[in-house]
């Protein structure tokens, strides 16, 4: 299916790593030219060294998304270089906060997946506000609205405030034809991840998890890559304020 996402300037925060390296492959493999950042300059040039083995088009940097006065100068950065910006995918997180007493939890959850979100779409508004098809989508969780044990202090929390977040700036920016959602995945096993890290040190909440998603498996990236790219094309062009749940049929609410 043709996304119409050629020529499209996106700039995406988590790059290199599981959905967010899902969503610039996935970009790039439509046409649109791509920003992404990630902490480590290897992961950096590694994948732009195969999005170019590719065709594709992808400039990559790393920044430490924990000093703000660099995320936000490295996204108006991105924007000037790529003569404005279409798309914002705000995906990236503070991770596990394994180890992590649950104040710190709470901060680092609300300094990156939160704040990241918010500042980012403040600084990146100039340009949005320029483009004929801008679109804008956080990346949330299933854990943000029904309860998921295994979540860390703050994480669920956190992740409802960045979907009423979204809900409210798209209702604030709809009339100026900005379209803000939200995703929430469900369980997505990466290679790597969270939930490789589960399946070997806790093998029993992972089988329980896995024996609650009705398609009887866990997610992958790319799926999740696939709807964000949708839901940032021309296609979707009448959702706006939704949040998307992508997670096997693991939530039971209705």
């Amino acid at each position: 299916m043709n996304l119409y996402l050629e020529g499209k300037k996106v700039i995406i925060t988590g790059g290199t790593k599981g959905i967010g390296r899902a969503c610039v492959l996935q970009f790039c493999a439509e046409g649109a030219e791509v920003s992404f950042c990630s902490r480590s300059q290897q992961s950096v040039e590694a994948l732009e060294a195969e999005i170019r083995a590719l065709g594709g088009k992808a400039h990559g940097k790393a920044v430490d998304l924990y000093d703000k006065d660099a995320y936000l100068l490295w996204l108006k950065q991105a924007a000037e270089e790529m003569r404005g910006v279409d798309i914002f995918v705000s995906n990236v997180t503070g991770g596990t906060a394994l180890g992590m007493d649950a104040w710190g939890a709470w901060k680092e959850f609300f300094d990156v997946d939160l704040m990241c979100a918010v500042d980012g779409f403040e600084t990146l508004h100039p340009y949005l506000s320029e483009s004929k098809f801008p679109a804008v989508t956080f990346v949330s969780s299933t854990a943000a609205i029904e309860y998921f044990p295994p979540s860390p202090p703050g994480f669920m929390a956190l992740k409802s405030a960045l979907i009423t977040h979204a809900k409210t700036l798209a209702h604030h920016h709809g009339k100026t034809g900005i379209r803000v959602n939200t995703v929430s995945p469900g369980p997505v096993y990466v290679n790597g991840g969270a939930w490789e890290f589960v399946e070997n040190e806790m093998s029993e909440l992972y089988q329980s998890t896995l024996s609650q998603i009705p398609l009887g498996r866990m997610g992958t990236p790319d799926e999740v890559g696939s709807l964000i790219a949708y839901l940032s094309s021309p296609l979707a062009s009448f959702i706006t304020g939704s949040n998307l749940v992508i997670d096997g049929g693991l939530r039971k609410g209705l």
